[in-house]
């Protein structure tokens, strides 16, 4: 089995790079990884996660908390 990916990558209109992708059929899932370093955040800290933060997330990092108009 092959375990190698090859992909382009556009680094700009004149120059382009191939670079090898390594698939490690071991690795643990990324979103296993998430789940326990969230599952190590007290709840009191999620609790202050506003809960409209996908919908706004640009005000929020933007340090501006209005209400979206929708």
């Amino acid at each position: 089995m092959n375990n190698h990916l090859n992909n382009s990558i556009d680094l700009g209109k004149e120059t382009q790079s191939k670079v090898d992708f390594i698939f490690d059929p071991q690795a643990r899932p990324i979103w296993e990884i998430a789940a326990e370093i969230s599952a190590q955040i007290p709840d009191s800290e999620w609790a202050k996660v506003p809960t409209d933060l996908s919908k706004n997330f640009d005000k929020y990092q933007n340090n501006t908390t209005t209400e979206d108009s929708e």
